[in-house]
Order: structure tokens, then C-alpha cells, then sequence
């Protein structure tokens, strides 16, 4: 299996916490990567980001125009997420987050159209 070094690294830094099992697995994060590439999406939704390493998969499998918008109920959880998301530079650009309940965000993000 590959995996990015970042994504190696949140994995690892998320192992230590006390609800690490909430966290998908590196095969998961594999597996979107080749959703994303197979259906050649350019826009995806997540809700539930915990520490974001699903989210990053997906961004580091988008192409350079596409976007994610990634929502979480909880701000502490999230917090790490956007450290990440900051480390991936470039390869994050169409990322946004909110703290809140992906409802509404849902629809917003499909009447953008």
C-alpha cells in the first residue's frame, strides 16, 4: 500500500487519541483516492472530518481546480484536520471547512452548480 508522508503522519499522530478508532483506515484513504480518480470528481462533500484523514485523501486525489468542502460538528476535532490540510499546501487549495451541522452546508454545496 502507498501512502502520502503527510497522511502517514496524521495517522500516527491520531493513533494516540482517546477516540482513535473513529479514524478510517489507510486502505479507506486508498480506496476514495481511487473513487475520486475513477469518476473523475472535482467537487466532494464531507461530513464527519474527526482529524481529516479521509478528507486529505480525497484533496491529495483531486484534481489541481477541485474543491471539498469538509464539515464537522466539532471544533477540536477539526482543529487538527486544518493543520494538515495547511501542510498539504498547494494540493489543498478548494478546501472549506465549517463547524457546524453539514445540513445546511449540503445544500449550499449543491446549488453552486
Amino acid at each position: 500500500m502507498r501512502e502520502h508522508p503527510l497522511l502517514k503522519r496524521l495517522r500516527e499522530e491520531t493513533a494516540s487519541h482517546p477516540r482513535a478508532s473513529m479514524q478510517v483506515p489507510p486502505e479507506e484513504g486508498q480506496f476514495l483516492q481511487l473513487l475520486v480518480k475513477m469518476t473523475g470528481a472535482r467537487r466532494t462533500i464531507e461530513i464527519g472530518v474527526f482529524t481529516g484523514y479521509s478528507s486529505l485523501s480525497v484533496a491529495l486525489a483531486l484534481p489541481e481546480d477541485g474543491r471539498i468542502v469538509a464539515c464537522d460538528i466539532s471544533d477540536e476535532f477539526t482543529s487538527v484536520a486544518r493543520w494538515y490540510w495547511a501542510e498539504a499546501g498547494g494540493r489543498f487549495p478548494g478546501c472549506a471547512d465549517r463547524v457546524g451541522s453539514g445540513r445546511h452546508v449540503r445544500f449550499r454545496f449543491h446549488r453552486r452548480r
